[in-house]
């Protein structure tokens, strides 16, 4: 999954979820205040990273982990030792 991708569907969860809670939060006529909204808001904040965000940076973390245990000790010299082993296609 490319990142532009990943951001994508980081803001469609934010974006649905925020949806949902504001129409949980809506008084019997459907309107909803400044304070709901702003409710609603901070629910679609924590769903999106919990569903989107964590798991993906859990999953990059993890890997610059591996990178670094198997080509160096900083994430610059790991870096630079993968590229020299593996060859870069134009």
């Amino acid at each position: 999954m490319s990142f532009s991708s990943k951001k994508g569907a980081d803001r469609n969860i934010g974006f649905v979820a925020f949806d949902q809670y504001k129409a949980l939060l809506q008084d019997s006529n459907g309107n909803i205040s400044g304070p709901r909204t702003v409710i609603a808001g901070f629910g679609a904040g924590v769903t999106e990273s919990l569903l989107a965000v964590t798991p993906f940076e859990s999953i990059k973390t993890t890997l610059f982990v591996l990178l670094i245990a198997l080509y160096g000790k900083c994430g610059l010299t790991a870096i630079e030792s993968m590229t020299a082993r593996v060859p870069i296609r134009g």
